[in-house]
């Protein structure tokens, strides 16, 4: 078992993620009413060269991440009408909870293992950090998708760096650039 730059093991959910109607809304509500920041923001995500459900896809979300101890928290917002996991979700089951992410440092081996428990892999990218993300569609038997994250030498720093911000956040400047 590794363990990453901000003292979580490879093992478990690192990561709860909800697909929201107003991402600046979503985040005033988690400073406001929680405390939590800051926010990390991401505009344009689309990965490279997507995959969704076997078919090239150009989905594009915003994203905000931010930790509160050892819990990375995400909020997702899509950009357009284009066929994603995300707005799928929305569609069948509305906006809040969509998926628990989990690192890895063998992403093939557990979309494998997922598989062998009859849990199809349904989109796949590539960070441009480096480092593959998947999603597995667990919403059979839970409340929403797997999402499985590959550690790499690059992606490890960011989510330590981003969990240091959240450390000593003294409430100022809750929204930031990711980068």
């Amino acid at each position: 078992m590794s363990y990453t730059g901000f003292g979580r093991s490879n093992a478990g959910v690192f990561q709860l993620a909800y697909v929201v109607p107003d991402l600046d809304a979503a985040i005033d509500t988690w400073v406001t009413q929680h405390g939590v920041g800051p926010w990390f923001t991401m505009t344009g995500f689309s990965g490279i060269e997507p995959v969704y459900r076997g078919e090239k896809t150009t989905a594009s979300i915003s994203v905000a991440m931010a930790f509160s101890g050892t819990m990375c928290l995400e909020l997702i917002a899509t950009e357009d009408n284009q066929p994603s996991v995300w707005k799928d979700h929305i569609d069948q089951h509305g906006y809040g909870f969509h998926h628990f992410g989990k690192l890895t440092t063998e992403f093939d081996a557990e979309v494998a293992r997922y598989a062998s428990h009859g849990h199809e892999l349904v989109y796949q990218t590539t960070i441009p950090a480096g480092g593959r993300l998947g999603f597995i569609d667990t919403t059979k038997i839970l409340p929403g998708y797997q999402e499985l994250i590959e550690v790499t030498e690059a992606t490890d720093p960011m989510f330590t760096q981003l969990y240091a911000a959240a450390l000593t956040w003294d409430g100022k400047d809750p929204v930031r650039p990711i980068g």
